[in-house]
């Protein structure tokens, strides 16, 4: 929360001045609930913009348009210790107190006792943090293993919803997702993998069959088409075997990333109907080596542009933009995947994505 009570920090009298409007201000914000804080001090004149990359970069302006900083508790400061020290050290740097709601307050700065509050708090809030994530990665394994879907079907199939487990969220009318197969695009899902397997085609073979005939194989957007990325999505993910399948990709350093196969987290048996065996998939997966940077002889030396279509939604993709803009996660040359390669085995047990 960013206060303006005043521009210069130098003096006594504009000393006790800044120490009775802080003096203020905290007591307003301890009278009322910590949700409705904010909307106190917004009534009151004081905006609620911006955030802390803002501030930080105000503070470090010769004349900041504040004079103190005020959050509502200390451990929310930041989502780590190390960034809460690190708000609390850049603000120390520039002559700039930062004060919390539920501490004693000392115009002169914090002492001892405070700073060990401080941190057994803010310590406390990271475990708090770090055993939250724990407990709901746990929740969301087991909702996976039961059988329910995360996150959008899969093209090819339906979110066929049913009433929650739980009694009490049930009543609330909050319900569950299960795959079904969808009437339309269910067998497009198998003749792609025939394609993938059985004819041994590329991907922008692929593309570019489903392009040329909308009208057997409308695409799920009509907007954006059939694009490889859509079919590198189709011929890579393990839930058509029937299995339901979570922990594929990870958040590391603020990025999504792939996760190693044997990491993956299968169903012990198939949960929801499949749309290709577990053999196929399998063999689907080793086709991004074998195949490499062939060229499959039904298509043109245009590439995919070659390949026309008056149909809605199938727009032409030059065989530059194929080696330029590969699928996300995919090499330039084979718009296969580089996730690690493990042999295909059991159903737990999911191999290389291409």
């Amino acid at each position: 929360m960013r206060l303006v009570p005043a521009r210069i920090r130098h003096g006594r009298p504009v000393q006790l001045l800044l120490r009775a409007v802080i003096a203020a201000v905290l007591l307003v914000l301890r009278l009322v609930p910590h949700s409705d804080a904010w909307q106190v001090a917004a009534a009151a004149g004081i905006p609620r913009d911006s955030g802390i990359a803002d501030l930080l970069h105000e503070a470090k302006s010769p004349t900041p348009d504040f004079a103190f900083v005020v959050c509502e508790d200390i451990e929310r400061s930041a989502r780590s210790m190390y960034n809460s020290l690190k708000l609390e050290r850049e603000l120390q740097d520039q002559g700039i107190p930062l004060f919390a709601t539920d501490e004693p307050f000392n115009i002169e700065g914090i002492n001892a006792t405070t700073v060990l509050v401080r941190r057994v708090k803010q310590g406390v809030a990271e475990w708090y943090r770090l055993q939250l994530k724990g407990k709901v990665w746990d929740g969301l394994k087991e909702h996976s293993l039961d059988g329910w879907n995360l996150g959008r079907p899969p093209v090819g199939y339906l979110g066929e919803k049913h009433p929650h487990p739980n009694p009490i969220k049930a009543a609330e009318g909050r319900s569950k997702t299960r795959l079904a197969t969808h009437a339309v695009y269910g067998p497009i899902i198998g003749q792609i993998y025939r394609w993938r397997v059985s004819e041994h085609l590329g991907k922008p073979t692929i593309r570019a069959r489903l392009a040329a005939d909308p009208l057997t194989y409308p695409p799920p957007d009509p907007t954006a088409g059939w694009s490889l990325a859509l079919v590198d999505e189709i011929l890579s993910n393990p839930k058509y075997t029937g299995h339901q399948v979570m922990g594929r990709r990870r958040r590391k350093g603020g990025k999504k990333i792939w996760a190693p196969p044997q990491e993956w987290i299968w169903t012990p048996e198939p949960t929801h109907p499949a749309l290709v065996d577990k053999a196929t998939w399998d063999k689907a997966q080793q086709m991004g080596r074998r195949h490499g940077n062939v060229r499959d002889p039904e298509m043109p030396p245009g590439g995919p542009a070659a390949v026309t279509s008056s149909g809605p939604g199938c727009t032409a993709l030059s065989a530059t933009a194929v080696s330029a803009a590969p699928p996300s996660g995919t090499t330039p040359t084979t718009g296969a995947r580089t996730s690690p390669a493990t042999p295909a085995t059991t159903p737990p047990t999911p191999a290389t994505a291409p």
